[in-house]
């Protein structure tokens, strides 16, 4: 704050020049007037400027680039609120006044002041450190009258490991299509305290095998917004060797879900693109005493280094990105102790998938009089994965041209396409199983029918055509496709 006290020497001038004007008959022009007027000033309050600026603001906030901060600035001029609609202006070094979701720092901000108040909502930095707050005004005088705070950025508190979720809307995109335009699908991390208390989203780190992860900040309900794109001619996903259940054929046919061609072997993993998300977080533990806290002794889960494990293997290689959080220079599967404060990392993945072909295990279906036949249609692109969903249009659906009598079919023939991945991991993301149906087939690369005659009369031979369809949608905001299963031809024999 800047005041002017009064001061004997100034005092003293002006009593000399007081006198001096007296004796003069011009005693009451105005100049004399003006410096009489000075005099009083002086002996009183002053005539120079007597403003005060006081600024509230805590002393510490969360780095997490979400919870707001309040700014409070009260300016008086010669004992008074300033006169409202002054411009009392802040200025910040760390963090910014704007949308926290923008890109772009907004490091001032002008606001008009009302009672001589003014206030302003700063969001902090991702960073922990230490910020400058300066905040001005001009007062009648033009005198700028400036304060600068200090607040300290300290780090998020972590997340509990055991709340920690990282997943995407959408799992299955059509980037392996020759046509493939550019694909957005919205993910999110989800962090919650031990208590299940949704927590504004401290530092958060983002990995990807393929395409890119944009992170969106985060949310007030602990949510942190996150986006995985690919553009058309991004490269794919690693390669990997199959495995063994891969390579087995299904218990219900005879195909397997590898293939080998000119470019090499092809397993439904190739096409799955593995993402990590990185945080800091206390380690789970069972509470024995409840006491709210981890005590030693007590069981926990001993989280590894996180790791973007592309082989699905569930073990980090040496060729895999790790952070290494004891910079020992190699993937420790955990370090044997509890820890309150460490980063963990979870993953999620996201399958490309190509244009996918219909095939059968048979060219045409036989029915006995009275009896059964069983047939199995297959749907998979080049990896052996099934195709992509945008539309809750997209299906696969068969039927028949006209339909038999007495003919009764067991086994769906409608059955909507599915945005999961189709496939189930272990939280260190190892490859577990393929997503099943009720019958045991792989879950929309496979499908089961049995056709049984239940015919009163069996003595004429009936015919038809079985056909299928697959329409999907191969990423948002595009037509969809359509890919049809030869007819095939179902003979119902005469008893």
């Amino acid at each position: 704050m800047a005041y002017t006290f009064f001061n004997p020497l100034i005092s003293y001038f002006y009593a000399k020049k007081l006198v001096a004007f007296i004796s003069n008959k011009r005693f009451r022009s105005s100049a004399f007037c003006y410096q009489l007027t000075c005099f009083v000033c002086a002996l009183l309050v002053g005539c120079g400027s007597s403003s005060e600026l006081r600024v509230a603001i805590p002393s510490e906030a969360v780095a997490d680039g979400l919870t707001a901060v309040n700014i409070t600035a009260q300016a008086k001029f010669r004992g008074s609120p300033i006169t409202d609609g002054t411009q009392v202006y802040f200025q910040t070094d760390q963090g910014s006044f704007g949308n926290p979701q923008s890109t772009q720092a907004q490091t001032e901000i002008a606001v008009n002041s009302q009672g001589g108040t003014a206030q302003a909502t700063l969001y902090p930095p991702q960073k922990p450190g230490e910020g400058n707050i300066t905040v001005s005004f001009t007062n009648v005088n033009n005198e700028s009258i400036i304060k600068t705070e200090k607040i300290k950025f300290v780090v998020a508190p972590p997340a509990y490991a055991k709340s920690v979720n990282f997943s995407c809307a959408t799992q299955n995109i059509g980037a392996l299509l020759p046509d493939a335009p550019a694909i957005t699908v919205n993910c999110a991390l989800v962090l919650q305290d031990q208590h299940g208390n949704p927590l504004p989203a401290g530092v958060a780190s983002f990995y990807q095998e393929a395409g890119q992860l944009f992170d969106d900040g985060p949310a007030s309900d602990g949510t942190r917004h996150v986006h995985y794109t690919v553009v058309p001619n991004s490269p794919p996903p690693v390669d990997v060797d199959p495995l063994p259940m891969e390579l087995s054929p299904s218990t219900l046919s005879a195909i397997s879900l590898v293939t080998t061609d000119a470019a090499g072997t092809h397993n439904p993993r190739d096409g799955v693109a593995t993402l990590l998300a990185v945080v800091n977080a206390s380690e789970e533990f069972t509470d024995l005493n409840g006491n709210g806290v981890y005590d030693p002794g007590e069981p926990f889960v001993d989280e590894a280094e996180p790791c973007l494990d592309v082989d699905d293997d569930g073990t980090c290689d040496s060729t895999e990105f790790f952070i290494d959080v004891n910079h020992d220079g190699k993937w420790e599967n955990g370090n044997g102790q509890y820890d309150s404060n460490i980063p963990i990392g979870r993953l999620t993945h996201v399958l490309w998938s190509g244009t996918p072909q219909f095939s059968s295990d048979s060219s045409a279906i036989t029915i006995p009089a009275g009896g059964s036949s069983n047939f199995n249609a297959f749907l998979k692109d080049l990896n052996g994965n099934p195709p992509a969903t945008f539309s809750n249009s997209d299906a696969v659906v068969f039927q028949f041209d006209s339909s038999p009598s007495g003919l009764l079919i067991n086994g769906a023939q409608s059955i909507p396409l599915s945005a999961s991945v189709l496939m189930s991991f272990s939280k260190s993301g190892k490859f577990l199983d393929f997503s099943r149906d009720i019958n045991s087939a792989l879950s929309l690369r496979e499908f089961v029918f049995n056709f049984r005659d239940v015919r009163v009369d069996t003595s004429s031979q009936e015919m038809a055509q079985f056909m299928g369809s697959v329409s999907y949608t191969p990423a948002r905001d595009v037509d969809a496709h359509t890919v049809y299963l030869n007819n095939i031809p179902v003979t119902v024999l005469a008893h």
